[in-house]
């Protein structure tokens, strides 16, 4: 959380450089798949922005504004990059107005997702009144967030099921915490929905 992204050698394991970002940077941070970007977010006087850094040239080389301008409040809470597409997904949080009354606000989780060539918003799926951290599975199909639907009603955590390709929110798992990582993987098929549980006794 300070002004500047540390690069740490993988095999001494000691601190090597560091790259200003010009303003405090969030805690979250992603790579493209070639390493040739790195992705992050700052909090400056013009607001909340995903950035884009160039580790080679050290710069910024690309920024998006993120939330809207009547948002009380915005925060980044978790970045992830699809390995096939580069797709950068990131959890926002937002404290926006309602839409027919601007004095009353409301919590708005969303999942952002960014082309990470052209740096723009290419989607947005509402989650709940809260998100936390996400992990997107290597083919970009599908994204898992943890959050929750409602801070009033039921105050369930849960992680989330996003269908990346059609944007949407297709289901949840619960019985977990938010968690502090997702790290999706593809080894082995998702099972389908099933009308009832199969259970075989010993």
């Amino acid at each position: 959380a300070g002004s500047s992204i540390s690069v740490i050698d993988g095999v001494q394991h000691v601190f090597k450089d560091s790259i200003t970002v010009g303003e405090v940077a969030t805690r979250r941070l992603a790579i493209s798949p070639d390493g040739s970007r790195i992705y992050s977010a700052t909090r400056g006087a013009s607001g909340i922005q995903l950035i884009a850094v160039d580790p080679i040239a050290r710069a910024v080389v690309d920024s998006l504004m993120v939330g809207e301008p009547t948002d009380l409040d915005v925060d980044v809470r978790d970045l992830a990059v699809s390995e096939e597409t580069g797709f950068l997904h990131a959890t926002i949080q937002r404290l926006a107005p309602l839409p027919s009354d601007l004095v009353t606000f409301r919590f708005v989780g969303e999942l952002l997702i960014v082309d990470g060539e052209s740096f723009q918003e290419i989607g947005n799926v509402e989650i709940g009144e809260i998100v936390a951290n996400l992990g997107v599975t290597p083919d970009g199909r599908t994204a898992y967030v943890g959050g929750v639907e409602s801070v009033v009603l039921d105050l369930i955590q849960q992680i989330f099921i996003v269908d990346l390709e059609n944007r949407e929110k297709i289901g949840s798992l619960r019985g977990f915490e938010l968690p502090a990582d997702l790290k999706p993987r593809a080894e082995k098929p998702a099972f389908p929905l099933m009308d009832f549980p199969e259970i075989i006794l010993f």
